[in-house]
């Protein structure tokens, strides 16, 4: 559904006035509200995306087995993937808001349980994108089955896919607005790699993990698993961790726990992500976690953090009215015309894991004329209206309620509005609803720095305040609107972030000084607006301009300001070197010197930085832009990104005392060296490549080039014969003449993909290539259809060593002939086939006869000699020679070579004993045709009581093996023996 918002990063009403308390059996209030409405982690990640108009978002989603119930004695968390829906509205909100502030964010999602799995590639989060991006958040429904909940292996993902984002940005990280979304219903776990997973989840994809410590170590039991998972804990949190390495990067995370009141369970989770007592890392946190106590809080929170700093008022539960309107089971707002539009989020629940919506209707009540009413029962979206505002609505996947209303053209909407939730069929006296309310009012205020290039360390500078409407278009006003207050700060650069409060004023410039003894680098303005719409408090509104501030007169600048030192890599501790610019002084030269400050990455890694003059300082004459050599040392070697910041000094060349430091942001990838024993392995290894590679690189050759000739090169049909074949002969099923069919032809479709797979008149075929390099491609039956089978092709040679048929690639002009593996290698003589002929569809009457005729000359043999093959693969003894007939009425009794068994069972393995005499009727000889004998005694058991074998010249039924039907084979007894179609 397109939600009817004309405004996005917008000023939202709090405040709700509501009807009355929840009834008795309620869950509590969610408490993910407060701190999504009032969090200035998202309203400065609102301000600095309206400012950077780039960014980069990651939606990392669980998909452990906890979530439908999987593999657990515990209740489903999530049994109506309510969690699609929250993202799905999540994703929906923030595309709206970018695509009205005129941003480019690029979004990737991904699932998260032993491993990660993307889902969606870095793509534009947009409008256009939505439903793209809504269908694969879809399949996330059926991603519920991961044995682990890994914050490891998901946050070290995390951290590399956005860093490896913000380097691949034209400007580097500074240009763009990084920020994450990760959602989980459990605490960290590990386990052990010892077969105890259970069978319905999927399986690990690890015995180890590439946690320091554990990098070569098998998980084999609980108690390695254990010391695993607290080495990992520990290895994100340390000072310069995984933790503190995103929040140097800038890097906003928002943590959604689904059992939010479950304290023990999410208390790493919160470290991670806010750091409030400083027990995750050296950093400062830079992310906000989100409680959900139930999937409808989950649907809230998500839901809200797509408004940003829209700040939703959370109210709620209140009790739904059983079968018509009531008071208790109505919130009521205020609106006046001030408020553009109004969005509205809605679950229903009755204490269950699921959420209600059969049954339930929604009522919009104005404050005057006709209702808006959405039915539960009704369409998943759709519009209706009253004469004051029009509606459009979304039934969310699992329950969840999405409402938008615009305000009519030229009407007056002021009054109190009402919502109430009514059970139309009574069956649900227990059911609440949570509500969350967006109002929207056009107004923000945007700093504007006053001739930025004059910002310098020891000066006085100064910021306009423009009023605008949320799409950035100025407003001329000259005094805040009534109701309204506006605050502004100066966050400067330097080591301890000093922050100045300034005033707010619309009719002139404000200055301010910034402080001599402070330090160069980029400062951010931001300010926020409060205040009332309608009676009610709003949440705040942030707007932010970054600006640079140049050293002192005299000394050098770095620029530009944001600049990325890029070390590139290196191989165990050894020095590696990269240029920084610095422009030269207007008056004067200038110098620089240079030290490394705070670094994040491997363990127990600190970094030298030095220019080569040491600890001189580094000339940079007047006016030039000089690149400053820099070498940087590591103190041990490591495995990852090392990053930091350099703090450099500049200053005038008369006074090098008289610095001021900038902090500069570099990288470098580190390696650690192979032990010795592994470099001589390494290079043992290589020899060997080397001289395997150019037959490696033919073989490699051959097997890709061994593919059936393109569509265009013939066009063929072919047709599927049944034909019995033995005794040298291959005929029909009946014995007669076989010739070329008339009709029944069938035109042979294009290869598959790659032209790798062919189907003729159903039997499955694919290219393959010889393991020898002499050995021509050929095709063989697709044994991966379940289909095994054993006869011979035409080519040379006609089959493999097991039995199975050959043809060549170019199957124009060919014949195969093929029986299921279960009756080619019994002891009958004559057996039921098939045989498939290839031809060109412009082949005349004479061309299929002469294949034919080949395959009645040539398959017998061939055949034979593929039922040999196949016996002796598959260890079945070679048949006896067939039994000596006795006079008629006589009988078939044991062969003589035949030993007696033991008494009462059967001879073994010889052939156990026919009719008693008369029984057939006649004289005829023994017919071995039965597609499934018995293997009584380690042998052939006997043949069926009174017959089961072909017509005797005497009329009567020979005992033995029955032969097949005139008709040929059975469709049922095809299937069962493996015949594909």
């Amino acid at each position: 559904m397109g939600r009817l918002r004309t405004l996005a990063i917008s000023v939202a009403a709090a405040g709700l006035m509501v009807a009355s308390a929840a009834t008795a059996g309620a869950a509590a209030a969610s408490v993910g509200g407060p701190e999504i409405a009032t969090s200035p982690v998202l309203q400065n990640l609102a301000a600095c995306v309206d400012e950077k108009k780039t960014g980069d978002l990651v939606v990392l989603i669980d998909t452990s087995g906890s979530l439908s119930g999987t593999g657990s004695n515990e209740p489903p968390t999530d049994p109506t993937d309510v969690r699609v829906a929250g993202a799905q509205a999540l994703l929906g909100g923030l595309a709206r808001s970018f695509d009205q502030v005129k941003a480019d964010v690029d979004v990737t999602v991904a699932g998260f349980d032993d491993d990660v799995t993307t889902a969606v590639g870095f793509t534009p989060l947009n409008r256009d994108a939505l439903p793209d991006l809504d269908g694969q958040l879809a399949a996330f429904a059926d991603r519920d089955r991961g044995a682990e909940t890994d914050y490891w292996t998901a946050l070290t993902w995390l951290n590399r896919t956005l860093q490896d984002k913000a380097a691949q940005r034209p400007g580097g990280r500074g240009s763009t607005c990084q920020f994450a979304i990760w959602f989980t219903d459990g605490e960290f776990t590990i386990w052990p790699r010892d077969g105890s997973s259970q069978p319905e989840l999927d399986p690990l994809t690890s015995q180890t993990k590439d946690i320091p410590g554990f990098e070569e170590t098998p998980l084999t039991d609980a108690g390695t698993a254990e010391q695993a998972k607290a080495a990992a804990m520990a290895e994100m949190c340390r000072p310069g961790g995984i933790a503190d390495q995103m929040r140097a990067a800038d890097i906003t995370l928002i943590g959604v726990g689904l059992g939010g009141t479950d304290a023990d369970r999410f208390s790493f989770m919160r470290d991670y992500v806010e750091n409030p007592n400083g027990s995750c890392g050296a950093e400062p946190g830079r992310g906000v976690f989100v409680p959900a106590d139930s999937v409808g809080d989950l649907f809230l929170a998500l839901a809200a953090i797509g408004e940003l700093d829209r700040a939703p008022a959370r109210e709620g539960p209140n009790p739904v009215c059983q079968v018509r309107l009531c008071p208790e089971g109505t919130y009521t707002f205020k609106l006046d015309n001030t408020i553009s539009a109004v969005h509205l989020d809605a679950v229903v629940d009755d204490g269950s894991k699921a959420l209600i919506r059969s049954g339930i209707q929604v009522t919009v009540t104005p404050p005057s004329g006709s209702p808006i009413v959405i039915d539960g029962n009704g369409p998943d979206t759709g519009t209706a209206a009253s004469e004051l505002a029009g509606a459009s609505f979304e039934w969310f996947t699992g329950g969840p309620l999405s409402v938008d209303l615009l305000r009519t053209g030229g009407q007056d909407w002021t009054g109190d509005w009402k919502v109430t939730f009514v059970d139309t069929t009574g069956e649900h006296p227990n059911a609440v609803s949570n509500i969350a309310v967006t109002l929207t009012s056009d107004f923000a205020i945007k700093p504007i720095p006053v001739d930025p290039e004059s910002w310098r360390v020891g000066e006085s500078v100064a910021i306009r305040f423009q009023p605008q409407t949320l799409d950035g278009a100025p407003i001329q006003l000259t005094e805040l609107p009534a109701g309204f207050t506006a605050t502004a700060e100066v966050t400067l650069p330097g080591p301890d972030r000093p922050v100045v409060q300034i005033p707010v004023s619309l009719t002139e410039p404000v200055t301010f000084e910034i402080p001599a003894d402070g330090a160069a680098g980029l400062a951010i303005v931001v300010v926020k607006v409060d205040g009332q719409v309608a009676g009610q408090a709003l949440g705040a509104v942030t707007r932010q301009a970054t600006v640079p501030v140049q050293p002192p007169f005299g000394a050098p600048t770095v620029a530009p300001p944001d600049q990325v030192v890029d070390f590139g890599e290196t191989e165990g501790a050894q020095a590696r070197s990269a240029l920084i610019t610095v422009q030269g002084p207007e008056q004067g030269d200038g110098c620089v010197t240079v030290t490394a400050g705070p670094v994040q990455g491997p363990r127990d890694v600190s970094a030298q930085i030095a220019t080569p003059n040491g600890a001189d300082c580094f000339p940079v004459p007047q006016g030039q832009l000089v690149a400053v050599p820099l070498t940087l040392t590591p103190s041990t070697e490591g495995n990852g990104r090392l990053t930091g910041d350099i703090t450099v000094a500049l200053a005038p060349s008369a006074d090098p005392q008289r610095a001021s430091d900038q902090a500069v942001a570099f990288r470098l990838g580190m390696k650690r060296l192979p032990n010795p024993e592994a470099k001589i392995a390494v290079l043992i290894a290589a020899l060997l490549i080397g001289l395997l590679i150019p037959v490696l690189v033919m073989w490699l050759v051959r097997r890709m080039s061994a593919r059936f000739p393109p569509a265009e090169a013939a066009t063929l049909q072919s047709v599927a014969l049944d034909v019995q074949v033995g005794g040298g002969r291959l005929t029909l099923p009946d014995g007669g003449q076989l010739a070329a069919p008339a009709d029944g032809w069938s035109a042979v479709l294009p290869p598959g993909p790659g032209r790798r797979t062919l189907m003729l008149s159903g039997v499955p075929l694919r290219a393959r290539a010889g393991w020898r390099l002499s050995e021509p491609g050929y095709a063989e039956m697709d044994d991966r259809t379940g289909a095994d089978s054993v006869g011979a092709g035409d080519a040379l040679p006609p089959h493999d060593g097991k039995g199975h048929p050959r043809l060549p690639l170019a199957v124009q002009g060919t014949w195969v002939v093929l029986a299921p593996r279960q009756l080619a290698v019994s002891p009958i003589d004559v057996v039921q086939a098939r045989l498939v002929l290839v031809v060109d569809t412009a082949a005349d009457e004479a061309k299929r006869a002469e294949l034919a005729g080949r395959a009645v000359a040539e398959a017998p043999e061939a055949f034979a000699e593929a039922r040999r093959r196949a016996r002796d693969a598959s260890g079945a003894p070679e048949p006896p020679p067939p039994p000596t007939p006795v006079p008629a009425g006589g009988g078939w009794g044991p062969p003589p070579s035949a030993p007696s068994g033991p008494s009462g069972s059967q001879p073994s393995p010889g052939w156990g004993a026919g009719p008693q005499p008369g029984s057939g009727g006649g004289q005829g000889a023994p017919d071995w045709g039965a597609a499934n004998p018995p293997a009584t005694g380690g042998g052939w058991g006997p043949p069926p009581s009174g017959g089961g074998g072909g017509t005797a010249p005497g009329g009567g039924t020979a005992p033995g093996w029955g032969s097949p039907g005139a008709g040929g084979w059975p469709d049922e007894r095809r299937r069962d023996q493996g015949w594909p179609g």
